[in-house]
């Protein structure tokens, strides 16, 4: 050990804490050595200025340097654990909450668990009204505000409806029920009043461009053919001919063609620029006995002579008669 020599440090800038205490070590021998060595020689001394008196100088200041950092170490770690022992939970430093403050937290949780429950009722509440109404838009077409009077009601009613679907219903509906064992559902009378050839509107459409297109093409063409070669026009049984719909005629002028595509061109963009839903021309009522009348089996819906409006019978009873009244009686003769 030299006094001279500078400790070595680490990054942050401070001595490693084994090599400080091998250094104390060191310096508490030397302290005792030169201790010992002056009590031996006391009889002679050193000059001020010699260089056995400035080594014990030296020494003896390193050791108060040392002696310094250790204290102050010491200082830094009982001030580092009061600290800790002090900010721990289960320190005896913890500040205890008063009453008060309890009671006000205790409270405050109690008014959020009320009106959260409040909210998720009224959140209910508001989809039960909902649901309500759209059964009721579903089934009637409209739906009543009980906070209304009645007169308010029906002009509302009235006001939200679509007026096509009411001017456009027939009033002299024409229908037949024949049912003996089991009565159809209610408001039959409203959708096969319509008659068999009534059309109904197709909930989304679809325009079959693929087919019709080609077959406009194909007569274009066929007819400019025609009238290039000026083939007449002569008067032939259709009954002896035969349809060729593997036949291609040759292409037309370029200025039919050019026509042709670009009248291809308009009417796919106003294909696409069609509505993808169509509103349907069946009220929902309507549409509701449709849908039970389709997937019931129990019933058969048959047209009438003399255009009396279709009638309705119930399917064993039509098998019954089908057989008693034509197939099995005389008026039919089994032919092996």
């Amino acid at each position: 050990f030299s006094p001279e020599a500078e400790p070595t440090q680490t990054e942050s800038g401070e001595e490693p804490l084994h090599q400080a205490n091998g250094r104390l070590e060191q310096i508490h021998q030397i302290y005792s050595s030169l201790g010992n060595g002056s009590q031996a020689n006391n009889g002679s001394q050193t000059h001020i200025g010699s260089p056995a008196r400035n080594n014990q100088q030296e020494t003896l200041r390193t050791l108060q340097q040392y002696r310094k950092k250790e204290e102050k170490g010491q200082e830094k770690e009982t001030s580092y654990q009061e600290l800790k022992r002090a900010t721990s939970p289960n320190g005896s430093q913890r500040k205890r909450k008063s009453r008060r403050v309890l009671q006000r937290v205790k409270k405050r949780h109690k008014l959020q668990a009320e009106q959260s429950f409040h909210r998720r009722l009224e959140h209910i509440k508001e989809a039960a009204v909902q649901a309500t109404e759209k059964t009721c838009d579903r089934l009637y077409g409209f739906h009543a505000n009980p906070d209304l009077s009645l007169r308010k009601n029906f002009n509302k009613a009235i006001r939200t409806r679509d007026c096509r679907l009411m001017k456009n219903q027939p009033w002299n509906l024409a229908y037949h029920n024949l049912c003996t064992i089991k009565q159809p559902p209610l408001n039959t009378d409203q959708l096969l009043g319509l008659n068999l050839k009534y059309c109904i509107a197709a909930p989304t459409p679809k325009p079959d461009l693929s087919h019709t297109v080609p077959r406009l093409e194909k007569s274009v063409r066929t007819q400019n053919m025609l009238i290039e070669r000026k083939v007449k026009s002569q008067h032939f049984i259709q009954q002896l001919f035969k349809q060729n719909h593997f036949y291609s005629p040759p292409l037309a002028t370029d200025e039919l063609e050019y026509k042709l595509t670009k009248f291809e061109e308009k009417l796919e963009a106003a294909a696409e620029a069609l509505p993808k839903t169509c509103q349907s021309n069946l009220t929902p009522t309507q549409q509701k006995v449709l849908n039970s009348l389709k997937n019931n089996p129990d019933y058969i819906i048959l047209p009438t002579d003399k255009n009396l409006g279709p009638a309705i019978m119930n399917r064993s009873v039509y098998k019954e008669r089908v057989l008693t009244e034509h197939l099995l009686s005389d008026a039919y003769i089994y032919m092996p």
